[in-house]
């Protein structure tokens, strides 16, 4: 039998070779720069209150294309402003799924300046560097829009 369409292993390797990756020792560089950035988590709001990288906004990447799109009521003004600067995507699966399909989406979006963390969360905590444990609420994105009680959308 035949296999018809592509598997899921092809289509993370099809959005790597179009998405940009960056690794943690050059990511450090630019958080110490103070070049604009904006991290953001694309895991799912449990995982991210679980200790997510610090600054990190949380986005989780089924509402990523509601939260990028400056014409949508409910958009994150951070995010879908940012289209000029440069935007890290991570998540904590080993092949960053999520955050490179997050950033093949931005991209296709305008986004300019995207990346993707090699290695995602669990590299960053490899090289020993700290997360944040706690959930700020103004910086999850839910269904609606932005929370100011961390409210589920």
């Amino acid at each position: 039998m035949s296999r018809v369409g592509a598997s899921l292993s092809d289509l993370i390797r099809a959005a790597q070779a179009s998405a940009r990756r960056v690794d943690v020792p050059r990511l450090l560089a630019w958080m110490e720069a103070e070049e604009p950035l904006l991290l953001v988590d694309v895991r799912e709001p449990d995982e991210y209150r679980s200790g997510h990288l610090p600054g990190a906004l949380s986005i989780p990447r089924g509402l990523l294309e509601p939260a990028a799109d400056r014409d949508y009521a409910a958009r994150d003004p951070e995010l879908s402003e940012a289209r000029w600067r440069r935007v890290v995507l991570y998540c904590d699966c080993p092949t960053g799924a999520r955050a490179v399909f997050a950033a093949e989406v931005l991209q296709r979006m305008g986004f300019q300046h995207v990346f993707y963390l090699a290695g995602g969360i669990g590299m960053w905590q490899a090289e020993g560097l700290p997360l944040e444990l706690r959930e700020e609420a103004a910086r999850c994105y839910r269904r609606r829009g932005r929370l100011s009680d961390g409210g589920a959308g």
